[in-house]
This record gives structure tokens, sequence and C-alpha cells, in this order.
């Protein structure tokens, strides 16, 4: 009857321990993901405001392997990446607003758009045109960044959906992995 009885605890126990096993797999996947998408902000962050050329393909690739299992791809996969120049526009309808005056981005601009500023027209080098006029480059950024006169902030955005976490989707549903960096 012992035998019996702890083969029936066994069956009855072990839906739980499997669910709270492969739970805790799934956070720390997911925990990990956080970490790489927070590495990446840091990465771009400091490589975009030391003056390195983003609109350079290569310049991005180099970019993208700090990205390693975030899959994504120059123009596509499960993340995005935005870094903005922002200054102080002096003339135009702009004038004495922060405004993004450049914008690269990396990745599937699909999954989310920039919270900073969604700017009209982006030239291929990443300058954003008539940004003294344009009302959508003009940048909210954080209340706490005062920026006066020649003052410039390089700020850097990711946004990362994992697509293969399948305990987190099934419980939680997707999840938008995001970080930003002020520079």
């Amino acid at each position: 009857p012992r035998r019996g009885q702890a083969l029936i605890e066994f069956v009855l126990t072990m839906p739980i321990l499997l669910l709270i096993a492969f739970g805790t797999l799934s956070a720390s996947q997911l925990l990990e993901r956080y970490l790489t998408v927070l590495q990446l902000v840091r990465n771009a962050g400091n490589m975009y405001s030391r003056s390195v050329d983003f609109s350079l393909i290569q310049n991005r690739q180099l970019l993208l392997t700090s990205s390693n299992g975030l899959s994504m791809t120059l123009n596509g996969g499960d993340g995005v990446v935005y870094l903005s120049r922002v200054e102080v526009a002096d003339t135009g309808s702009n004038s004495g607003f922060p405004v993004v005056t450049n914008r690269i981005s990396i990745g599937d601009i699909s999954l989310l758009s920039s919270r900073i500023a969604a700017p009209a027209t982006v030239l291929a080098n990443g300058d954003v045109d008539d940004y003294q006029n344009d009302p959508l480059a003009r940048a909210s950024i954080a209340s706490s960044l005062i920026l006066v006169g020649n003052d410039i902030a390089y700020v850097v955005e990711a946004y990362h959906t994992p697509m293969d976490i399948p305990i987190v989707d099934t419980f939680f549903g997707q999840q938008r992995l995001t970080a930003t960096a002020y520079y």
C-alpha cells in the first residue's frame, strides 16, 4: 500500500513540479534576453556618442553582433534599435525645442515606433530633413534632461519581442523588452 500511495503522490505533484521547472527556465531565458537588450543599448550609445557612423552598413552589422540571441537583422527580426541625436533647434518653428537631428533605425521598425520622436523625412545618412520646422522631429526626452545652447544628447532605444519562450507567452502573453539610454 505504501508503494502505491507514493506513486499516486508522485503522479499528482509531477505536473506542478514540471510547471515550476519550465517556468524557472522560461523566466531565466527572458532575463537573459533583457540583459542582452540592456547591453545592446549600452554598446550602441557608447559607439554613437563617440561619432561612429551608423549610416554605414558595416557599423550597423558590428552593433548587431552584440545583439546575440535577439534574432535581429539590419531590417527585420524580433527587435529594433533607434539611435537619435537630439539638439535644440535654433531657427524655424521648432526654435528653442529639442529636436531629433539624426535618426538611425536598425531592425524591424514595424514592431514599435520610437517614443522619442518620429521625424517625417530621414535622409540616407540618418540626418533628419528640415528638423527646424518638422513638428514630428520634436523630441520627447526625459524631463530631467535639459538641453541648452549647443548641447547634444544621444538617445538609444531598443525593443525586442522574444518569440520563442512558450511558457511566458502562454501565461503572460507576448512580452516586449525595452531599454532606453541617454548619452
